[in-house]
């Protein structure tokens, strides 16, 4: 149950002797994603670790219906706020990536010391002029697949627990989330393998995506009627930027995420050549490093 007034969680860890750093994981996921990569650093940075609502140990509280990077937002810039924090290192995923531009845009380098972007298009939905957002050449098929699934599951109320909505309903979720978990992963075998997750019933029904649905499906919702667009921001920001990418990546093309790069004003491009979207997983060692140097420079 939410409670009226319940803010969603964040972890605080490390010792700010150098600096305090915001990360944001990304959609489906949760603050201990950050755990492996920031452990090294603890006695030197102090780590603000937010779980967005619908998922982690915020996974009770609900998104409203306008639009969820901004309430994400909110709520982490009232958590910031509330710590007395000035001055901090930013950083996102994926989804997290796209809240942390929100962030960004309002912060600016007046609080922002460094930012960090990884693999996520500073505009994640593709049109005529930008075939880099989600999906990439595909993206028309990734939109009309969040759709259908728009379409179907608003024929039911809110409320409803996702096991009891229709099986073909609940079918037509399954598919659209395996075509995605087929291009957020790299090599043949995972691309192959990971859609069949969606069609073991005691695997899939564990999962946070399903558990909180609505959160799931708020996260979707903005994605295909918000027309969200950093690249203005990004072309102009007056702070250093390192925007690490996935060089096999299928959800969000890295010729984008270049393109972006080489058009913001103090940036660093780092390329996972053996990753996908899955750079955190796939190449865990190198993320350590690469964050470290990313805290280490000077701003």
């Amino acid at each position: 149950m939410t409670t009226k007034g319940e803010k969603p969680y964040y972890r605080l860890v490390g010792k700010p002797r150098q600096g305090h750093v915001l990360l944001v994981h990304g959609f489906a996921m949760e603050h201990r994603l950050w755990l492996p990569s920031i452990a090294p650093l603890l006695n030197q940075f102090q780590f603000i670790l937010p779980d967005l609502r619908g998922f982690g140990r915020s996974s009770h509280l609900e998104i409203p219906k306008e639009c969820v990077v901004n309430i994400n937002a909110d709520d982490i810039e009232q958590a910031v706020n509330e710590l007395g924090i000035e001055k901090l290192y930013l950083g996102g995923f994926s989804l997290g990536g796209l809240i942390s531009m929100e962030l960004l845009k309002r912060w600016g380098s007046d609080r922002v010391i460094k930012f960090l972007n990884i693999d996520q298009s500073a505009k994640p939905v593709s049109d005529d002029s930008w075939p880099y957002g989600l999906g990439g050449m595909r993206g028309s098929e990734f939109l009309s697949m969040a759709e259908g699934i728009l379409s179907e599951v608003g024929k039911y109320p809110d409320e409803i627990d996702f096991s009891k909505l229709p099986e073909e309903v609940r079918g037509i979720v399954y598919e659209g989330f395996g075509l995605f978990l087929a291009n957020a992963v790299s090599g043949v075998v995972p691309k192959k393998v990971s859609p069949l997750i969606f069609k073991i019933p005691r695997v899939r029904d564990r999962l946070s995506i399903f558990r909180s649905w609505q959160s799931t499906i708020s996260v979707i919702r903005s994605y295909v009627n918000e027309n969200y667009d950093y690249r203005e921001l990004l072309n102009k920001i007056d702070l250093p930027v390192t925007y690490m990418v996935g060089g096999k990546s299928d959800i969000y093309p890295k010729k984008g995420q270049v393109i972006t790069h080489e058009s913001t004003p103090e940036s660093t491009l780092v390329t996972f050549q053996k990753s996908g979207h899955d750079l955190l997983l796939k190449e865990p060692i190198k993320f350590s490093r690469e964050l470290k140097k990313f805290l280490s420079e000077a701003a």
